[in-house]
């Protein structure tokens, strides 16, 4: 299974930029959404070529078990 990585840069004025790798399809915005709520008001959302790539059964599963778990 490929590894998900969710890397965060802090700008100097505060902004919050968050790249996702490692995930296809939708499951990078269920995936980030409770970190982003958290972060405060998100101003765009930029998707790569891969949020439009349906993604493999195995990483879905992977996904639904990472959204299961309290990150707060």
């Amino acid at each position: 299974m490929p590894q998900t990585t969710i890397r965060y840069s802090i700008k100097p004025n505060g902004t919050v930029e968050e790249i996702v790798e490692g995930v296809k399809g939708h499951s990078c915005d269920t995936l980030t959404k409770p970190i982003e709520e958290s972060l405060g008001e998100v101003i765009t959302h930029t998707h790569t070529p891969d949020f439009y790539t349906e993604m493999p059964s195995t990483q879905k599963e992977y996904i639904e078990y990472l959204e299961d778990h309290d990150w707060n």
